[in-house]
């Protein structure tokens, strides 16, 4: 989000509807599977739209670990 975000020409709204994004209630199968294949981070948003937060690479791997029964820190 951060490269979208630095076009200074754009603004919020723009940078969202360009970025990856899914929603709120999205499962996290479905959330690995969007931040695979995009490479970067992804946006949530609610069902208006709405910006919500940012799920990164890194937030991903620590709750799968979590899951797992490790210690949220995942191993690379």
């Amino acid at each position: 989000l951060l490269p979208l975000a630095q076009k200074r020409e754009k603004n919020f709204n723009d940078v969202i509807k360009e970025a990856n994004t899914v929603s709120a209630d999205t499962i996290m199968r479905d959330v690995y599977s969007e931040l695979r294949n995009a490479e970067k981070d992804v946006a949530v948003i609610d069902e208006n739209g709405r910006f919500l937060g940012v799920i990164t690479h890194s937030v991903l791997l620590m709750t799968l670990d979590e899951r797992k029964g490790g210690d949220g820190i995942a191993e690379s």
